[in-house]
C-alpha cells in the first residue's frame, strides 16, 4: 500500500507542478501581449492620435489574464496541500487563497463595471479580440 500512495503523491506532485508552471506561463504571456500593445499604442499616442480607450483595453486584457493565471496558481496549491495536508499547510494555503480571492475578486469587479467580461461572454470571443467585444476602436 506504500508503494502505490508514494506514487499517488508523486503523480499529484507533478500534475500541480505542471499547473504551476502553466499559470506562470499565462500570467508572462499576458504581460509579453500588454507590453507589445501597449508599445504599438505608445507609437500611435506620439503621432497625435488619442489612445485613452485602447489603452483601457490593454489594461482589461492584462488583467484578464492576470485572473487566469491566478486560478491555475490557486489550483496548483490546493494539489500541492492535498499532497501534505498538515495544519501548517492548510493554514498557509487558505492565507494565498484569500490574498488571490480578494485580488481576483478587485479586478474581475474592475472589469465588470468596464463592461468587458459580459462583452467578452456574450460575443463568445477571446479576450485577443477584445476590440470586438468592445466595439471598433479605429474611429
Amino acid at each position: 500500500m506504500l508503494g502505490s500512495e508514494w506514487i499517488g503523491t508523486q503523480i499529484i506532485g507533478w500534475v500541480a507542478t505542471a499547473v504551476g508552471v502553466i499559470g506562470v506561463g499565462v500570467l508572462t504571456w499576458g504581460v509579453l501581449v500588454g507590453l507589445v500593445e501597449l508599445a504599438r499604442l505608445e507609437v500611435h499616442r506620439m503621432r497625435g492620435r488619442d489612445i485613452a480607450h485602447e489603452r483601457a483595453v490593454v489594461r482589461q486584457d492584462l488583467g484578464y489574464y492576470i485572473l487566469l493565471g491566478l486560478e491555475f496558481l490557486i489550483a496548483a496549491d490546493i494539489m500541492r496541500t492535498i499532497r501534505h495536508p498538515t495544519l501548517d499547510e492548510l493554514a498557509t494555503l487558505a492565507g494565498i487563497v484569500l490574498i488571490r480571492t480578494v485580488i481576483s475578486y478587485y479586478l474581475t469587479h474592475e472589469m465588470r463595471e468596464a463592461g468587458r467580461l459580459e462583452g467578452w461572454r456574450n460575443s463568445g470571443k477571446s479576450p485577443s479580440t477584445a476590440e470586438d467585444a468592445v466595439g471598433d476602436t479605429t474611429d
